[in-house]
């Protein structure tokens, strides 16, 4: 491994990725078939002395929503590795250069779907967005007003009012991808009588966009199911509507919320609860990229303040040292130094966890994350880090 190259891979050899996917993951690939095609410079690979792909994956380029900010983000997808060349440390200096990568193009976050979450902390990477998984009979619906006010989004519709909802609802929440062009492709049909997937715009009285629901009829003719892919509200009303929309779906027997954020208020407006049947998980892991800049981009009181944050052990070097923050008026500016005392101290799957606002540093369970001591300032460093507002619905 030692004479190993790790560098992009060209678009000639993408089907050589995608054959080593087909064979780590077991997903069949037929390159006569397949037409799908990495973005320029987002495959990454660890090429043995052969000159054969030993290891690789994929850094896709996003924006995401960080306490208001637009920032950059890489989507980890794809990390795979051929059996006769694992445990010899070829992701481990694929992630490095990929981490490099992301730094020169002025990354602050990189987000990914673990098959391991114990694996991928050794990279930084803390289980970050807690997603709800909601299954209720359709009848739980049945005490809320039929409501009418939704409209199909399909062929030759103005997505118009469709982004805005969305962009509102982003806006708001950590870790929620800025969406634009690339970002949409197929999560909307422009012909739902062929893919089933059925995306709804809601209007209130005022004829108002304030929600989306994008639904599909699980199974065909005959089944039972209602799938809800994505359900975004602006205010309770429109989530109360749209809920009364879906009660035009009422032949199916239950409904299945499949990506709901975890503090979605939508069991309030349950007629019933003993038949509920939720899940959570921390749905994607992440890691913060850029500490200095992170630290300058978060939310901040407006009573003024100073706290200083010790991080220790990160692979990306220069994220490691002691960083002075001095806040006010919402706004904040931050020394580093590369030694010294500091009023807490963290690693960084721990300070990723509360800078998006997983959890408040004021919640007793903070104390279990690992590597996190608090030293001194506790009051100011609780009124920082705070439980936010997140939602992720997109996968890479």
């Amino acid at each position: 491994m030692s004479r190993s190259i790790i560098r992009q891979i060209e678009q000639r050899e993408q089907d050589e990725l995608k054959k080593m996917h087909g064979v780590v993951f077991g997903f069949p690939y037929d390159p006569e078939k397949d037409e799908s095609r990495f973005y320029p410079g987002e495959a990454w690979a660890c090429f043995g002395e052969s000159g054969k792909i030993e290891a690789g994956m994929c850094n896709h380029v996003y924006e995401i929503y960080f306490d208001g900010h637009a920032v950059g983000m890489g989507g980890i997808g794809g990390v795979a590795t051929y059996p006769e060349a694992r445990r010899l440390g070829a992701i481990r200096r694929v992630f490095d250069r990929v981490f490099e990568d992301s730094l020169e193009q002025g990354m602050v976050f990189s987000v990914l779907y673990p098959f391991s979450h114990h694996y991928y902390r050794m990279f930084g990477y803390e289980g970050v967005y807690r997603r709800a998984e909601i299954t209720i009979p359709m009848d739980y619906l049945s005490h809320i007003p039929r409501n009418n006010s939704a409209y199909l989004v399909s062929e030759g519709a103005d997505r118009g009012e469709l982004y805005f909802v969305y962009d509102r609802f982003a806006a708001s929440r950590n870790l929620a991808v800025r969406r634009g062009e690339r970002q949409w492709e197929g999560k909307v049909s422009d012909q739902p009588w062929k893919t089933k997937k059925q995306t709804y715009v809601y209007r209130n009285q005022a004829g108002e966009a304030r929600g989306l629901a994008t639904v599909e009829l699980a199974g065909g003719f005959g089944a039972t199911d209602l799938s809800v892919h994505e359900f975004l509200w602006l205010d309770f009303e429109a989530l109360r509507d749209m809920l009364g929309f879906l009660r035009h779906f009422d032949a199916r027997a239950k409904v299945n919320f499949h990506n709901l954020p975890a503090d979605c208020p939508i069991e309030y407006f349950f007629v019933n609860h003993n038949k509920i049947e939720r899940r959570e998980n921390r749905h994607a892991m992440a890691r913060v990229l850029n500490v200095k800049k992170a630290l300058e981009l978060m939310r901040y009181p407006e009573s003024g303040g100073r706290f200083s944050i010790k991080v220790t052990g990160d692979c990306i070097v220069k994220n490691n040292g002691v960083y002075t923050v001095e806040f006010s008026n919402s706004c904040a500016e931050d020394k580093k130094a590369d030694t010294g005392d500091a009023d807490m101290e963290a690693g960084i799957p721990a300070l990723s966890h509360l800078m998006l606002g997983t959890q408040a540093l004021a919640n007793p369970t903070s104390s279990l994350l690992p590597g996190l001591i608090v030293n001194a300032n506790r009051q100011t460093l609780e009124r920082i880090f705070v439980k936010k507002l997140m939602y992720l619905g997109d996968f890479f």
